[in-house]
């Protein structure tokens, strides 16, 4: 696969002690306007709301930096005890209600550009990163055998 990636300019920001690194490039290679920007901060593409690539022009890579410098770090939290393949119930929010669903984790945790861990999970039917605090580990007589074996001994 060929990589389309050209980036034009990049910035070293340090915020609280934290170095942050922003790369630009043309917006028009990614299907954006002439003048935009593509943003990546700390080797992340910077999406919008939608999840569709998020494309600035100067007003709004001005914005960006203003608001990188000025957030405060995210919290350290240890990574969440979720082991892959394991039964869990998932929490979802459906019409402002809460849904919880039985399923299956299919990764460990990771986590995401916003400072939050999420989980692979499949639950109702379909595979999703959820937050991991939607997601709860059932007992250990629920689990498999294998896992079930570890979580006794911890």
């Amino acid at each position: 696969m060929n990589d389309k990636r050209k980036i034009t300019a990049s910035c070293l920001l340090k915020v609280n002690g934290n170095a942050l690194r922003v790369q630009l490039s043309p917006a028009a290679i990614y299907g954006g306007q002439e003048g935009h920007y593509r943003v990546r901060v700390n080797r992340i593409w910077r999406n919008g709301h939608d999840g569709n690539p998020l494309f600035v022009d100067r007003a709004g890579l001005g914005a960006l930096l203003a608001d990188l410098m000025h957030s405060t770090p995210a919290q350290i939290t240890e990574r969440p005890n979720l082991p892959s393949d394991a039964r869990v119930t998932v929490t979802i929010w459906q019409d402002d209600e809460p849904k919880h669903l039985s399923g299956w984790t299919y990764s460990t945790p990771i986590r995401a550009d916003d400072g939050l861990w999420y989980v692979v999970v499949s639950a109702g039917g379909r595979r999703f990163f959820a937050r991991c605090e939607d997601v709860r580990l059932l007992p250990p007589a629920a689990q498999p055998g294998g896992l079930r074996r570890r979580l006794c001994r911890s």
